[in-house]
């Protein structure tokens, strides 16, 4: 059958009926437009009837409806952003969606509705907050790039839905903790940055939101790579705000919390300086009303509680709170922002209690802490954070108190804290300790087996958490390990050692400073000794147990002459690569004077217009350079060791290496821990392990306690001797002299025995002084086997003899005038050319650049607190510790620095011993290959006669390598006779005087009494009125 045709009277009314629908739209069009300008809502609503007149006008299968349905969706749209009502909302997305189904594939309409359908979604679950508005609207957003491609002329709108795809990528991760949506919303945010033109106004913005994306990785997985990669896309963003710009000030506080973050995760105090000053500058650049104040003066606050904790000035914490009250007071009644700044607040007097220990200060804390809590919404992850810091504050009080209650009260708030924290953040370490800590407490309070099997598990868990930062895991397997030793379960005292050796080595990365790096390694005093300890009592061979101490101990000496170790070989084979390692490393090994902690900062007055564009700039950039450069170093270093025949560049030496190095003399380490001494002893043919039962850790402390100059006597020298040094030379079979060929060992004590003269120790009791270390070997130091090892492999490729010596004789001291003369002449017999610079630290250090031999004569000051501020000292100001570690003469490779003043190879700050961190250390590192110094205090006139006596060796020696030990060896043996003969006669005549108060009528005079008891050498014990000034004479090197 065929379909009647259309009779021309209905086409006539279609053709009525269209038009007529087509001139609603048109009127509501015009009436829209006229509400976009009036703003009146009646007009809206008279648009709305005209629109839906052309609905009803219009047939169902009229392929006009759509267009229809689209125009009632845009007055939906104008109609919501009035009233923000989810209704209208729902028919925005409901007419959008009807309109999209009446379009064709093909048509170029449906981008325009597809956006409309993505903003809806987009704003509908900024409403409702659930994850399937969010989907929705992401899956709109994609739709919209696949209809407007690359090509697309229209590319202002694909990139809107880029950046909107971005950020509902990185709201869907903050729900669902899926790190493929924070990959795809970093991945979105730079697509749109790089079609962003560099001129255009909104460049800022989108290398704001790169840095959003890549700090919120950072926070998920602790990853530095993403730290830094948010470091620099935020500074980017300041650098494209210009001065005027509303947005300035907020990114540049932005900023100042990202260094914040960053000195909380490496401790680099540069970073604290500078967040410091961006908030400091930000907070200058606000009006008093502005709604970022609040923000602000906390971000402040924190910087200054930081610098507290780290540098310990009172002022910084009354300063601290000072603003974090403020920044309270400002958002007093709104519940979202109180809860913080009450954190801020808490945490603020509970730093300031440990330094008052005022208990008013500690309930301050615990009242703030808990009103934090009390304010933070369910399910929030600052609940964790909080809990945490109000369970340490209930700590600290049950230390002050003893109350049970606040033990519970304290596990109770870690416990809640770790059930809020995913197994995948790298906070949940940090929590585990804590309560591993509490339970460890709860069981040295009621001996609950329960409780110690508890607090050994929380710290299992901490240390195993990979994704954590180092520090807060070696914290839990320093304790670990001193649970399983009390325990005698070495295997896993062993196992833990194992894994905490290998923690040590990223607590302080070539990036930081070396000031950061000891304040991050003094917490771990002890850890290498132990773990070598460990491994030796489950019968590990000794490479293993020196492998574990060296991995731990000497970390920054070590990362340093790492940075200055020999690369010809790399150069030869690979010299592209090795020109990468090389610029990479001296961006790291370069001075950074930028900043001295506790003086004033150059930085801080920022006056000029250019400054503000540029925030603490200088010292800004020169940190986040050499962060970037370490990432890059790291990766440089391991394509080299995948290259053939480079796998272990800069690693451990191996036990060939090890026997190698000792080809010229024994090495001998002497491992100090409360679990067992022994001494680790390298030979050309082997290694082995030689226990020291006789010397205790314990004994060392006591002794350490007590020692300095005038308390060094004989009487230690023959306990020395007993515990360490007898055992040892024994065991090699040196026990009588042997003054054709001196046997040679290198020393390398551990711990506290470091402070100790392994190489005078001996049994002055007895006449002959055969059982002496002097008699027996000449002994060097080393502060390591590696450094050991590398210089002994330089050794080989250094034939070039002394050519000019520098002498820098200080003339405060009576007797350096006379040094210098008698050395000067010395040097003139072996044709060395002799240069005497000012005593000024610029041109000494001008000096050594092309030196071969520096003498210095005249005071060395040792500084207590900072080794890497000990010095020595000169007209205008010291040559420091750091100024010796920032040169480097590697190249020139010169031959010896001889420090004839006080203390130089002396560390006096207990918890950086292991470290060695002095004087003699630093001319090593600088490039000397042998350095002379002293343990402690001198005396002027020896200073003189040692002097004399080593070079005088050193040019019968011809200058070589051996000559060197053996000049400080037969100074210290010179020395030491002349020491025995004036103590000797001034004890006869002690003993003279004695005798004639008790005998006075009877013939006592001294030629009698030399026939008498004062011969016998134990009498000289009795009378040591002079100090062992031939003692602490040391040499260090090849």
């Amino acid at each position: 059958m065929f379909e009647a045709p259309l009779s021309p009277i209905w086409w006539v009314l279609k053709q009525v009926e269209s038009y007529r629908a087509s001139r609603l739209q048109d009127a509501a069009l015009d009436i829209c437009t006229k509400y976009l300008r009036s703003g009146d809502s009646s007009d809206l609503e008279t648009a709305f009837q005209r629109v839906q007149q052309a609905i009803n006008a219009t047939p169902e299968d009229h392929p006009g409806r759509a267009k229809i349905y689209q125009n009632l969706a845009f007055l939906y749209v104008f109609k919501y952003r009035r009233s923000e009502e989810l209704s209208d909302l729902d028919m925005m997305i409901q007419k959008s969606q009807e309109a999209l189904n009446l379009l064709s594939n093909h048509d170029t309409r449906r981008a325009r509705l597809i956006q409309v359908l993505a903003f809806g979604y987009y704003d509908k679950q900024k409403i409702t907050r659930t994850l399937p508005d969010l989907e929705s609207a992401i899956q709109q957003y994609e739709k919209l790039l696949e209809v407007i491609p690359e090509s697309h002329a229209d590319q202002s709108r694909r990139l809107k839905s880029m950046k909107y795809l971005g950020y509902a990528y990185h709201n869907k991760y903050f729900k669902t903790r899926n790190g493929a949506d924070l990959d795809m919303a970093i991945r979105r945010y730079r697509d749109v940055a790089e079609a962003t033109s560099l001129s255009d106004s909104d460049l800022g913005v989108r290398f704001q939101n790169i840095g959003l994306g890549y700090f919120t990785r950072f926070q998920r997985t602790g990853s530095f790579a993403d730290l830094e990669a948010a470091m620099q896309k935020f500074r980017d963003a300041v650098d494209a705000t210009p001065s005027d710009h509303p947005y300035r000030v907020s990114r540049i506080r932005i900023l100042g919390f990202v260094h914040w973050t960053r000195y909380r995760t490496s401790r680099a105090i540069a970073d604290l300086e500078v967040s410091i000053q961006q908030f400091q500058w930000s907070l200058d650049a606000v009006p008093d009303h502005h709604r970022s104040r609040s923000d602000l003066l906390h971000g402040l606050g924190m910087g200054y509680h930081e610098r507290h904790i780290r540098l310990q000035e009172s002022s910084d914490i009354e300063k601290a709170i000072q603003l974090y009250q403020e920044s309270l007071d400002l958002v007093s009644q709104d519940p979202v922002y109180r809860a913080h700044r009450l954190q801020g607040l808490g945490c603020g007097y509970h730093s300031k209690y440990e330094s008052t220990k005022e208990m008013a200060d500690l309930d301050r804390a615990i009242q703030f802490q808990h009103a934090s809590v009390n304010e933070t919404q369910d399910g929030s992850f600052s609940l964790v954070l909080r809990q945490t810091n109000l369970g340490v504050s209930y700590s600290l009080k049950h230390k002050a108190t003893k109350l049970p209650e606040h033990l519970e009260s304290s596990i109770q708030q870690f416990q809640s804290a770790l059930d809020l924290t995913p197994e995948s953040h790298p906070s949940r370490a940090a929590v585990l300790r804590c309560l591993g800590f509490q339970y460890g407490e709860k069981y040295g309070t009621f001996k609950s087996r329960s409780d110690l099997e508890k607090a050994i598990q929380f710290y299992e868990s901490s240390l195993g958490h990979f994704i954590s930062p180092p520090n807060e895991r070696l914290k839990s397997g320093k304790v670990l390990l001193g649970y399983y030793a009390r325990m005698k379960n070495w295997p896993l005292a062993y196992q833990t050692a194992c894994s905490v050796a290998s923690l040590v080595p990223l607590l302080a990365p070539r990036s930081l400073e070396n000031l950061d790096k000891q304040y991050l390694i003094t917490e771990f005093i002890g850890l290498a000794s132990d773990s070598a300890a460990a491994a030796l009592m489950v019968q590990k061979t000794p490479y293993e147990a020196i492998r574990l101490l060296e991995l731990a101990r000497g970390i920054i000496v070590g990362s340093l002459s790492d940075m200055r170790a020999d690369i010809s070989d790399l150069r030869q084979k690979h010299p592209q690569l090795a020109e990468e390692y090389t610029n990479l490393r001296d961006q790291l090994d370069t001075p950074t004077e930028l900043l001295q902690v506790g003086q004033p900062n150059p930085l801080s007055a920022l006056t000029t217009q250019e400054d503000e564009l540029n925030i603490g700039g200088e010292l800004a950039r020169h940190v986040d350079q050499r962060y970037s450069a370490n990432l890059r170093l790291e990766e440089t270093i391991e394509a080299i060791r995948k290259l053939p025949g480079f796998g272990s560049f800069l690693q451990f030496p191996s036990e060939d290496e090890l026997r190698d190095a000792a080809a010229s003399g024994t090495i001998v380490v002497i491992n100090v821990s409360d679990y067992r001494c022994d001494a680790l002893i390298i030979e050309k043919c082997g290694l082995r392990t030689l226990r020291l039962p006789s010397l205790r850790s314990n004994d060392v402390r006591d002794h350490v306690a007590t020692l300095n100059p005038w308390s060094m006597n004989t009487e230690l020298l023959g306990w020395l001797w007993d515990t360490t040094a007898k055992p040892v030379l024994t065991s090699l079979g040196l026990t009588e002299s042997s003054l054709d060929s001196w046997p040679r060992i290198w020393w390398i004590p551990t711990g506290p025995l470091a402070k100790f003269p392994i190489h005078a120790a001996g049994d002055y009791s007895s006449g002959n002084y055969s059982d002496t270390v002097l008699d027996l070997v000449i002994s060097s130091y080393s502060s390591s086997v590696k450094a050991l090892v590398q210089s002994q492999q330089s050794r080989l490729r250094m034939v070039r003899k002394p050519e000019n010596v520098v002498l820098i004789g200080m003339r405060e001291l009576q007797f350096t005038g006379e040094e210098i003369n008698k050395l000067e002449r010395i040097c003139g017999s072996m044709k060395l050319q002799v240069r005497k610079p000012n005593h000024l630290k610029k041109d000494v250090l001008d000096a050594l650049k092309g030196s071969d031999i520096f003498h210095f004569a005249g005071h060395g000051q040792t500084n207590p607190l900072n080794p890497s501020e000990s010095s020595l000292i000169l007209s205008d100001e010291g040559l420091t510790v750091t100024n010796l570690f920032e040169i480097n003469l590697h190249n020139h490779k010169p031959f010896l620095a001889y420090l004839s003043a006080c203390g130089t190879g002396q560390v006096k700050h207990d918890t950086l011993i292991d470290e060695g961190i002095h004087l003699i250390a630093a001319c090593q590192l600088a490039g000397f290959r042998h350095v002379v110094g002293t343990l402690w205090e001198v005396n002027d006139r020896t200073c003189v006669d040692a002097t004399v006596i080593s070079y005088t060796w050193m040019k019968d020696g011809h200058m070589n390598d051996e000559s060197v030990s053996l000049g400080v060896h037969h100074a210290s043996r010179t020395l030491r006779t002349q020491w025995v003969q004036e103590n000797t006669t001034r004890g006869a005549h002690k003993h003279e005087m004695a005798a004639r108060r008790e005998f006075p009528h009877e013939d006592t005079d001294a030629s009698c009494l030399s026939h008498g008891k004062t011969r016998d050498p134990r009498d000289v014990l009795l009378h040591e009125d002079i100090p062992l000034y031939w003692v602490p004479y040391v040499h260090f090197g090849v």
